[in-house]
C-alpha cells in the first residue's frame, strides 16, 4: 500500500520523498483509505485534528460528515476516486445538516462543526447519480455543504446534483430551494474554491450563502469566497434557472478566471432572475464587502433568457470579463459605485443593463470611463429591434409608470463597433422612456477610436532621384545612434522629424495642440519614437474633429497639410502623403514643395530652424560648422555627415529666400 501511495502523490525523486514523508508525519498522521481503513467515514472517525486522509481509486457512498480540521485527499485525475450518493438520497432526512439557522441541506459530503475547523478537500469525484429530491420537494440537496468553516476545495469533479426527475419535469418557480454542487454558508465561512469542475448541477453551480431569508435571519457576518479556475458547464436537460457562481445577500470574495458555459433556461415567465453565470444578489446588506468579478469566460448556447453578470452590491469591480450570447451581457442592478472596466461582451440583445429602483439615490456607475479601461460592447440585435449596447431603467417598481431618479452613469471610452455620434446614440436606450435625454441621465460623451495618422514625406537633402528614396548616411555611419544614444529605431531611418497636429478651427492655423517626434524612414513613411514596429502615429485624446497636420525637421523648411483631416469615424491609420504633388502643402505652388525628379520634398537649406533659408543660414550656421566631418550638423543640408561645398552650392545658394508657409 505504501507502493501504492507514493505512486500517486509524488512524483519525484526519493531524496524529495523521504523530507516529504518525515515532515509530513511529524505534523499529521496519514491514514489510508483502504488500507488502514476500509471507508472514508471511519478514518475520519478515527484522525484527530491535522490529520491527513489519503483516499485511493475506487467507489465509496456517502453521505461523508467531516467535523474536525482535516486534509481529505482523493487521487482524480489520475485515477477514479469517486463518493457518489446513497440509493435513498431523495428521501432519507438523516442526510440532512443544519449548524447555522438555515433551512436544513442535505448533502453527500458535510463539512462544519459547532466549533471552528479548518479543511482541504482534493481530487475526488462527487457524484449526486441524479438520485436528488423530486421537483415537487421543497428540499435543498447538494454535492458539498460547508458550514461554519475554513474550506478549500480543489481538483475535484461535481457532477449530476439533479433531482430523480429531472428528465422532463416541470419547473415549479416556487421550489427554489433544490441543488448545488457546492454550497458554502455560515456566519464567517471562508472558502477556497478553484481548479474544479462542476457539471449537471440542478440549479447552484456554486453558492455562497449568507442566509436563507435575509429578512428573518439577517446575517451580521458574512462569508467569504475566493472562486478561482474553475469550468461550469450547464445541465442542459432541465427547465429549471440554472446558476454559475451565486453569492446570496451579502457574501463576498473574488470570483476570476472561471469558465462558464451552456447555461439556459428557456421559460422566462416562471423566474424572474433567469439562468445567469455569475450573480451578487442583495448584496448590498454587506455594505463593506466588495467583490471583484475578474477574466472570466461566459458563454451562452442561446439567448433566450439569461443574463452573463448580475451585480447587486456596492463598490463591486466587473472587469477583463469576455461574456458571449447572452441575452444581457451585464445587468447593475441597484449596484452602488460600480465599476465596469475592460470587459468584451458580444452579441445578445443588450451589453450593460443599468436597473436602480431607488429614488434619490446619486450612486455613480461607471462603464469604461477611461480610455484604458474601455469595454468593447458589440454585436448586439440592431436597435430597432431592441438591441443595445447599454440600456438604462430608472422606474419604481410600486409605480412603473414614473420615472425614478436617474443616477449618474460615466460611460466614455467604450468600443461599440460604430463610431458616429448618430450611431453610439442609437445604442443607448433609457428602457421605457424613449423621449428621455441622455444628459438627463449624466451620460459622458462617449470616445471614438483613437485616431491614428500614416504620414509620408521627403527631404529634398537625403532624396536620391535615381532610387525615388532618400538615403540613410547617418544612420549607416552611426551617427543617429551616438546623436540620440536610442538602442533601438529602425534600420531604414533617415533623421527625426517632429510632427505637430494643429487645431483647424483657430485663425491662421497657429495653435499647437499635439506634436511629438518620430523617426522618417527612406521611403517617406514614419514609424513612432517608441513603437517603432507601427507604420503609423497615435495621437491623443485631445485631438478630436478636424485638424492639419505639420511636419519639422532641423534644416529643411516646415510644410502643413494643405486641407482638413478628420480624426472622426475611421478605425485605420488615416492617410497623408506631401510626395505626390505641391498642393499636398498648405500654400500650394513652388513655394511649398520642391519638385525633385518627379516626386516633391521640404526644402534644405534652413539651418537655424526659423522658417526662412537666407543669410542667417550661411552665416551663421554653414560657415561655422564647414569642414565638420562624421557628426550630427545642422548645416550638413544632405545628411551625408560632412558639410562641405555641396551642402552651400547644391542647396543654401538653389533655396535661398525661400519662405514656409507654415506660421
Amino acid at each position: 500500500m505504501t507502493r501504492l501511495f507514493w505512486r500517486n502523490t509524488l512524483r519525484t525523486s526519493s531524496i524529495v520523498l523521504s523530507l516529504f514523508l518525515i515532515a509530513t508525519f511529524a505534523r499529521s498522521t496519514i491514514h489510508r483509505v483502504p488500507g488502514d481503513f476500509a471507508d472514508i467515514q471511519p478514518a475520519i472517525n478515527a484522525a484527530i485534528d491535522g490529520d491527513t486522509i489519503r483516499v485511493y481509486s475506487g467507489t465509496y457512498t456517502g453521505p461523508i460528515d467531516i467535523n474536525k480540521s482535516l486534509v481529505v485527499i482523493g487521487s482524480w485525475p489520475d485515477t477514479l476516486t469517486t463518493i457518489k450518493a446513497p440509493s435513498d438520497f431523495a428521501s432519507n432526512t438523516a442526510y440532512d445538516h443544519e449548524l447555522s439557522g438555515y433551512v436544513t441541506g442535505r448533502t453527500i459530503v458535510h463539512v462544519g462543526s459547532t466549533a471552528p475547523i479548518t479543511v482541504t478537500f482534493r481530487g475526488f469525484i462527487i457524484d449526486g447519480l441524479r438520485l436528488g429530491p423530486s421537483i415537487d420537494q421543497h428540499v435543498g440537496y447538494s454535492g458539498i455543504l460547508a458550514e461554519k468553516c475554513s474550506f478549500t476545495l480543489t481538483g475535484s469533479l461535481v457532477k449530476n446534483i439533479l433531482p430523480a426527475d429531472s428528465a422532463g419535469s416541470t419547473w415549479e418557480s416556487n421550489k427554489r430551494y433544490n441543488g448545488r454542487g457546492v454550497e458554502l454558508r455560515g456566519p464567517g465561512s471562508i472558502a477556497v474554491i478553484s481548479n474544479n469542475i462542476f457539471q449537471d448541477i440542478n440549479r447552484f453551480n456554486i453558492l455562497a450563502n449568507a442566509t436563507d431569508d435575509a429578512d428573518l435571519y439577517p446575517p451580521s457576518v458574512f462569508p467569504f469566497a475566493t472562486i478561482t479556475q474553475n469550468t461550469i458547464i450547464g445541465k442542459g436537460i432541465y427547465n429549471g434557472a440554472q446558476k454559475g457562481v451565486w453569492f446570496n445577500y451579502g457574501a463576498y470574495g473574488t470570483i476570476a478566471r472561471n469558465t462558464i458555459s451552456s447555461l439556459d433556461f428557456p421559460d422566462g415567465a416562471l423566474e424572474p432572475d433567469r439562468a445567469s453565470g455569475i450573480v451578487l444578489w442583495e448584496c448590498d446588506r454587506n455594505p463593506t464587502g466588495v467583490t471583484t468579478i475578474a477574466n472570466n469566460t461566459l458563454t451562452a448556447s442561446s439567448s433566450t433568457n439569461n443574463k452573463g453578470i448580475y451585480a447587486w452590491g456596492v463598490g463591486d469591480t466587473i472587469r477583463e470579463n469576455v461574456i458571449t450570447g447572452f441575452r444581457w451581457g451585464v445587468e447593475l442592478h441597484n449596484e452602488r459605485h460600480p465599476l465596469v472596466a475592460r470587459n468584451t461582451i458580444t452579441g445578445g440583445a443588450i451589453g450593460v443593463m443599468v436597473v436602480d429602483e431607488e429614488a434619490g439615490r446619486s450612486d455613480t456607475v461607471t462603464i469604461g470611463g477611461a480610455r484604458e479601461n474601455k469595454n468593447v460592447i458589440s454585436g448586439q440585435i440592431s436597435p430597432s429591434a431592441g438591441g443595445r449596447a447599454i440600456a438604462l431603467s430608472f422606474r419604481d417598481p410600486a409605480d412603473p409608470e414614473n420615472l425614478s431618479s436617474p443616477i449618474p452613469v460615466i460611460a466614455t471610452y467604450n468600443d461599440f463597433g460604430v463610431y458616429t455620434g448618430s450611431e453610439i446614440r442609437a445604442r443607448i436606450f433609457c428602457k421605457g422612456d424613449t423621449t428621455i435625454a441622455l444628459d438627463t441621465v449624466f451620460f459622458s460623451p462617449f470616445a471614438v477610436p483613437k485616431p491614428t495618422l500614416s504620414l509620408k514625406a521627403f527631404l529634398q537633402g537625403p532624396f536620391n532621384t535615381g532610387t525615388g528614396e532618400m538615403t540613410k548616411s547617418l544612420n549607416t555611419a552611426g551617427v543617429l545612434a551616438t546623436h540620440f544614444g536610442v538602442g533601438k529605431f529602425p534600420a531604414n531611418a533617415v533623421d527625426s522629424i517632429k510632427v505637430e497636429v494643429r487645431d483647424s478651427l483657430t485663425s491662421g492655423k497657429s495653435t499647437r495642440i499635439y506634436s511629438v517626434p518620430a523617426w522618417l524612414l527612406t521611403d517617406g513613411t514614419i514609424r513612432s519614437f517608441i513603437e517603432t514596429e507601427k507604420s503609423y502615429l497615435e495621437l491623443p485624446d485631445s485631438v478630436s474633429g478636424n485638424y492639419y497636420v505639420v511636419m519639422r525637421h532641423r534644416n529643411h523648411l516646415a510644410i502643413m497639410s494643405s486641407g482638413l483631416d478628420s480624426c472622426e469615424g475611421s478605425t485605420a491609420p488615416i492617410p497623408y502623403d506631401f510626395t505626390m504633388s505641391q498642393s499636398s502643402a498648405y500654400g500650394g505652388g513652388s513655394d511649398a514643395l520642391k519638385a525633385v525628379g518627379t516626386k516633391f520634398a521640404m526644402f534644405a537649406g534652413n539651418g537655424n530652424g526659423d522658417g526662412s533659408i537666407n543669410a542667417t543660414d550661411l552665416n551663421a550656421v554653414w560657415r561655422v560648422q564647414n569642414g565638420s566631418i562624421n557628426g550630427y550638423y545642422n548645416g550638413d543640408f544632405n545628411l551625408d555627415t560632412y558639410v562641405n561645398a555641396t551642402d552651400l552650392n547644391g542647396f543654401w545658394r538653389v533655396n535661398n529666400g525661400t519662405l514656409s508657409q507654415v506660421k
